[in-house]
């Protein structure tokens, strides 16, 4: 029976400290392949010298009954980079050279990942390192958020390969109200938007700013997903159009309101927000659908004449408002089929996708 092998002449292999390739060549079984990772990237340790000594497995006495540990290679790490190669060695044959090169990049920042988080989770709770530490101690923990530049790594490296899921969506969004609608959304508990990832690159016009396009460059290359909002204005609805051709999102992830957010909310739930927030008290749905008119431009204006409200001046309150009753109310608004159809309800859909 002929040995299942991946032949990986041609590519190369990271170094220890991730900073040159090393030309690999030849044919790898599942085995020969782990031992390979083993061999080139988990160094040797004695792990007396590791505060989870007293209840990992791995540990192998100098003598019987000694506190001294013989200086091997992490057991945890061996293990975790064993089932790695065991889980992916199958669909190796089927990646193409990219991917294939990403999966070795990728396995050394996991095996960086999984060796430094054991010693420092060892360490955070060892009192007597964290006391011998004194001035430093605080830094040490602050230190540990450090080790997510080898997931952003890992990310860059398996973000063409589909099958692992290591990219994450991310949404920019215009402005600091879109922003703070979404992360008022996750008090709702719901999965939908519970960990959606949302930053706003700021203010009207900077889409057309080299500094949006540099930001989503620097996120792409570390294998995160782009989703993007932004408004018209009135205007045409394309404004990511040059951001689509280049690459920087796909046109699928992209979400355009007609005018603005503050616009986009449907009349009852704008009046229902504007009226928790103590304004409009003595006035009538009614009498705000009149006062507010046609939907033929931006609320601002219209809402500022009609009732002297400067929405501009509290459009965060507004957007937090607007979250506090989707969340809070016993509303069902994904089974309205009118507020679906709703610019909010579609963007809220849009949210949605992030993570999906």
């Amino acid at each position: 029976m002929t040995e299942n092998v991946i032949d990986l002449t041609g590519f190369t292999l990271l170094d220890v400290y991730g900073l040159e390739h090393i030309d690999v060549s030849g044919n790898f079984s599942e085995e020969k392949l782990a031992q390979l990772f083993i061999d080139e990237w988990i160094p040797y340790y004695e792990c007396h010298k590791c505060s989870r000594v007293d209840y990992c497995k791995y540990p192998q006495p100098v003598s019987p009954g000694s506190y001294r540990m013989m200086d091997i290679q992490c057991g945890v790490v061996v293990a975790g980079i064993k089932n790695f190669v065991r889980s992916i060695f199958p669909l190796l044959k089927e990646l193409d050279k990219v991917a294939l090169q990403g999966i070795l990049d990728g396995a050394h920042y996991l095996t960086r990942f999984l060796f430094d988080t054991e010693i420092k989770i060892g360490s955070a709770m060892d009192s007597a390192y964290i006391d011998y530490l004194e001035d430093f101690a605080p830094a040490f923990f602050g230190r540990i958020a450090h080790l997510r530049d080898h997931l952003n790594n890992m990310s860059s490296a398996f973000q063409h390969v589909p099958i692992l899921q290591a990219k994450r969506g991310v949404l920019f969004v215009q402005g600091e109200s879109e922003q703070a609608f979404v992360e008022r959304l996750k008090l709702s508990r719901l999965a939908w938007f519970l960990n959606v990832y949302v930053d706003s690159y700021r203010g009207d016009g900077s889409r057309r700013l080299p500094r949006i396009e540099m930001l989503l460059e620097r996120f792409n290359s570390q294998g995160y997903k782009i989703f993007i909002q932004g408004d018209a204005d009135g205007g045409e609805s394309s404004i990511f159009t040059n951001l689509i051709q280049r690459g920087l999102v796909e046109v699928e992830n992209t979400f355009t309101f007609e005018y603005d957010f503050e616009t986009a909310v449907p009349d009852k739930l704008a009046y229902d927000a504007l009226r928790e927030m103590e304004l409009l008290s003595d006035v009538s749905f009614e009498q705000y659908l009149i006062g507010v008119g046609q939907r033929d431009k931006s609320l601002a204006p219209r809402l500022f004449s009609a009732f002297g409200i400067d929405i501009n001046s509290i459009k965060i309150q507004f957007a937090q408002t607007v979250a506090d009753i989707i969340n809070w109310s016993q509303w069902t608004w994904w089974n309205d089929d009118e507020f679906t159809e709703s610019e909010l309800g579609k963007f809220l859909f849009f949210i949605r996708s992030v993570n999906y």
